[in-house]
This record gives C-alpha cells, sequence and structure tokens, in this order.
C-alpha cells in the first residue's frame, strides 16, 4: 500500500534548517530500476532501490551508475518492498504485502542475496512500511496495527522481533516513517497530524514519552522524516511545506522537540517516503513514474565554509586623560556552504583570545577597544554552523594610529 504522495528532495538533503528555495540543483543522470521503485538506501558507492511493483531490489553501481545486480529470490521471495535501510554488511527490506523483514547480505554488492527472513514469532509484522536503525536493533513502523516492532540485528543471521515500542501514553496511528537522532526515535503518524516521541536508550524498554510541539499546526498528514544534525524536516502528503523540528537535546526546553518553522518547496514530487537518499553532494530519489533512480547535485557544500572577505579600519576617540585606539573589523558572509549560524572573532592565531561571538542575523562587525597607539593587530575570524563545525579562519592585521 503507497500511502506517501510527495517528498520535497531540495530541502531534506540539506544540512541546515531553513532552505534558500532559490538554491538550483540539477537533476545529472537517471538509472534505470525496476518497477515502480519506492525507496533507496547508500551504502558506500552502492545504492539500493526497492521496487515494490516487481518485487526486486536494485543494486546500482553509483561511480558508473550502472547496475550491478537484481536481488530476487525463490526461497524468500521480496513482496512488495517498501522500505530499506542498511546496517554494516547487511540491509534490511520492509515487505508490505507479505507482512516480513527480509535479511539481505550485501557484503559483496554484485552478488547480494537474501539470506533469511527477522524471526516475528512473539508480534508479527503488519504491513511494515518504514524502518531505521540504531546500534544493534531496527525498529519497524506497522501501518495496520498501530505499532512499532523492535528487532535485535546484532547477529543478522538470527535477527528476531524482541518487543514492540510501549506506546500506552501517546498511541500510534498510522506509522508511516522513522528517523532516529541519538537514543530519540521520531515516528509520524498519517492520520492523526502527530509525530511521535520514543525513547530509545534502552530498546528492551523503549517506549513514546511524548509528541512533539507543534503550536502552529503544521502537520498535516505527516509521510517522511529526515533527520540532519539538529534538525529534523518533516513531509506533510496534505500541504507544500516541510515542518523542521529543533532536536537539539541541549537547547532550551521550550524549542527542544518542538516544530520552529516551515520551508515551502514544490520543486521534487516523490512518491515514497523512503525514496530519497544523499552521498556528500550528491542526492538520490526514486521515480517511480518513469522506473528509475534520478542522481541529483545538490548545489550545496556539506561543510561550513570561512567568510568571504574581511576589512580593518581603525581611528580613535580622544577624552580628557586618554584616547581610545578602536579597530573596527568588518567581513562577509560566504558565498556557500552550511548556514553560517554565528561568527567568532579572535585575536591570536591559536583561536583561544576570542574577541566576540557575532550572531549571523546581525551585522557583521565588531569592535576592538582601548588598544595601544601605533601597534599592529592581526584579527581571525571562523564560520561556525548550526551544528558546531567549524570553518578555517580568515585574517587580516592593521597598526593603530
Amino acid at each position: 500500500m503507497n500511502i506517501f504522495k510527495k517528498i520535497y528532495l531540495t530541502s531534506l538533503l540539506m544540512t541546515t534548517p531553513f532552505i534558500d528555495a532559490s538554491i538550483a540543483n540539477t537533476i545529472v543522470d537517471s538509472i534505470i530500476v525496476g518497477a515502480h521503485p519506492q525507496a533507496v538506501a547508500i551504502s558506500g558507492s552502492y545504492a539500493y532501490v526497492c521496487n515494490t511493483n516487481d518485487d526486486s531490489v536494485s543494486v546500482v553501481n553509483l561511480t558508473t551508475q550502472t547496475i550491478s545486480a537484481t536481488i530476487t529470490s525463490i526461497l524468500y521471495p521480496f513482496s512488495h518492498p517498501a522500505a530499506i535501510a542498511i546496517s554494516g554488511s547487511y540491509a534490511y527490506v520492509c515487505n508490505g504485502n507479505g507482512n516480513f523483514v527480509s535479511i539481505v547480505n550485501i557484503a559483496t554488492p554484485a552478488s547480494a542475496a537474501v539470506t533469511g527472513i527477522v524471526a516475528a514469532t512473539l508480534q508479527a509484522f503488519n504491513s511494515p512500511q518504514a524502518i531505521a536503525i540504531s546500534g544493534t536493533h531496527a525498529y519497524v513502523c506497522n501501518y495496520n496495527n498501530n505499532t512499532v516492532s523492535i528487532v535485535n540485528i546484532a547477529t543478522p543471521a538470527s535477527a528476531a522481533v524482541t518487543g514492540i515500542v510501549d506506546a500506552t501514553v501517546h498511541a500510534f496511528n498510522t506509522p508511516c516513517a522513522i528517523a532516529i537522532s541519538g537514543t530519540t526515535a521520531y515516528v509520524c503518524n498519517y492520520n492523526n497530524n502527530i509525530v511521535s516521541i520514543v525513547n530509545i536508550a534502552t530498546p528492551a524498554s523503549a517506549a513514546v514519552t511524548g509528541v512533539v510541539t507543534d503550536s502552529g499546526l503544521t502537520f498535516n498528514h505527516p509521510c517522511a522524516i529526515v533527520i540532519s544534525g539538529t534538525t529534523a524536516y518533516v513531509s506533510n502528503d496534505s500541504a507544500f511545506y516541510l515542518s523542521v523540528i529543533n532536536v537539539d537535546p541541549t537547547s532550551s526546553s521550550l524549542s527542544y522537540n518542538s516544530v520552529i518553522g516551515t520551508v515551502e518547496n514544490t520543486t521534487y514530487d516523490v512518491l515514497s517516503a523512503g525514496a530519497i537518499a544523499a552521498d556528500g553532494k550528491t542526492g538520490y530519489f526514486c521515480d517511480s513514474v518513469n522506473n528509475s533512480l534520478q542522481v541529483l547535485l545538490i548545489g550545496v557544500s556539506s561543510s561550513v565554509q570561512s567568510p568571504a572577505s574581511i576589512a580593518l579600519t581603525t581611528g580613535s576617540i580622544a577624552y580628557t586623560n586618554y584616547t581610545n585606539y578602536i579597530n573596527k573589523i568588518t567581513w562577509t558572509a560566504p558565498d556557500n556552504g552550511n548556514l553560517v549560524a554565528a561568527y567568532r572573532i579572535y585575536k591570536n592565531s591559536g583561536l583561544t583570545d576570542l574577541l566576540a561571538t557575532i550572531s549571523a542575523d546581525n551585522e557583521l562587525t565588531c569592535y576592538d577597544n582601548f588598544l595601544n597607539h601605533s601597534t599592529s593587530y592581526t584579527y581571525y575570524i571562523v564560520s561556525v554552523d548550526l551544528d558546531g563545525n567549524v570553518s578555517t579562519p580568515i585574517s587580516a592585521s592593521i597598526t593603530t594610529r
């Protein structure tokens, strides 16, 4: 059952919470795969694409952009493969119609093969539509019976369901997508417009602890979720925007696990929540209409860049008993890279003598006061993105007068 209608690739693949929709993204190739590709996962230089209508998984060599293999199985045939997640040398594929999860050995991609299915004797899967992995456990959304299965995958050959997430506080309602950040999982509930918060610190006792605060009622059939750094993006099936969630546990209690804004972007209309993946500056998404894997240049760097330029001026203010010598430091924002949250200005090359931290939302100017006359000063400026990544410094020197 394909319940997903749209997902906005441009925004979901970026690494910052508010996206400039004017960034140009270019489809550079199209790779024909199987019938109705619905989900894709990346491992190394290979993509694994679930083809729901011909019950197969295509193995795509991203270097040559060719099909290396098509995975099928006589002993353990796929049945409407709808989602895929990878851990180490194994992929785990949700089969929406067959109510099981396939185990696929991908150690050698060209000869990848189904080796079995996840044992589910305790609690059976029921229309598994999404899967996410954290450490030795996978979490599977069962759309039809409103549960999330906990799967121990420590030993892939004997992977088994060990329980279900306790949802007595806030029951799931058609869970259709899941993403994990640290010890927290976020589950999209399609029919009741809620994103559940699940504590998975101890998998055996994983439990729903609440729901994402959505004061603006932005969720509208949430159908997909992707986490990048400290930000989660939720695609809404019945709205032309993404809901943006702050998932930074170090932030204030008022903003943590809350919707902090929306991003409008209708550039791409993809038919599956699991139909996207990213690898550096390249994105991959399933085009189920044309039975292809589209290769997209995202057009944004995966790192934070240094300020584009720096300028220094010096001056002084004379008082009755002394003269205040002042240097003014100005700079310009980087031309590309991750969105900058702040700039740090230092007075030494070791970046230990901090003069100031300036928010990227403020005027990009800083003053250094009470300096010595006819003395040379050098300033070093770094950019800092929302995840705390720091650029290499840009520097300039000036002598007071």
